[in-house]
């Protein structure tokens, strides 16, 4: 009988890198190197630019529009990417996927967090009633929006992992990005203060000689999921052209 805790589910850092490395944990980023690029944050209450977009948004999104938007729910895995690449993550790839997870998890979410609670920005729903969601409500501050975060980080990663994917895997990340405005559950700055440290969070990490280390010298368990998914090829068309 297989329990929630089993040895199974259990994960280390270091099993991302071959033995004898010495990195056990992601780097640690300094929220002070964000201040720029996040602060001084928007109008607490929307910006004349979010409340126009929210409301034509809110105006013109269809069933289907709302629908899409669930798929992108998650900024605590990167199921999202399956079709981009062309594998079922969880299954061919689970320590590379926790990996990547990790990356944004312990390092990049303590920054995102940093800001959430200075700024301590309502939801667009809260501060104003007549903007209706169509995903799942959240009670965490808004900005920076975490799932922007996620995605145009992990999509900055796995692209520099997988540069011939390039376009199919960017357009999962922008798909990301945005679904938390769409779904009315973020302030377009909100999403676009996420995307902003995403991005940047990411050039930071690839700069870094653990980054290098992943790359270059990665667990036997990595190693063999890699060769793995290389064997495997996307399906055309989804979700955007191939090379």
């Amino acid at each position: 009988m297989s329990t929630l805790n089993s040895s199974a589910d259990i994960f280390s850092f270091s099993e991302c890198f071959a033995d004898g490395s010495d990195f056990d944990k992601p780097p640690l980023l300094n929220n002070s190197d964000f201040d720029d690029l996040l602060l001084p944050a928007p109008d607490l209450n929307g910006t004349v630019e979010d409340i126009a977009i929210m409301k034509f948004t809110q105006q013109s999104r269809t069933p289907e529009t709302c629908m899409a938007q669930w798929a992108f729910l998650s900024n605590e895995n990167i199921f999202a990417y399956n079709a981009a690449i062309g594998a079922n993550l969880e299954k061919e790839a689970p320590t590379f996927s926790k990996c990547i997870l990790a990356f944004y998890s312990e390092s990049v979410k303590l920054v995102k967090d940093h800001f959430k609670g200075q700024v301590q920005r309502p939801r667009p729903f809260l501060s104003h009633p007549d903007l209706k969601t169509c995903i799942a409500k959240e009670g965490s501050y808004s900005y920076p929006s975490g799932h922007a975060t996620f995605y145009a980080l992990t999509s900055q990663l796995l692209t520099a992992i997988y540069p011939e994917l390039k376009e199919r895997l960017q357009q999962v990340g922008n798909s990301g990005v945005y679904a938390r405005a769409i779904g009315g559950v973020h302030w377009p700055s909100d999403v676009e203060a996420g995307r902003a440290l995403g991005r940047s969070a990411a050039s930071q990490i690839m700069e870094t000689p653990l980054w290098n280390e992943f790359i270059s010298a990665p667990g036997d368990k990595v190693a063999k999921e890699f060769e793995s998914i290389q064997r495997l090829e996307p399906g055309a068309g989804l979700p955007v052209l191939t090379r």
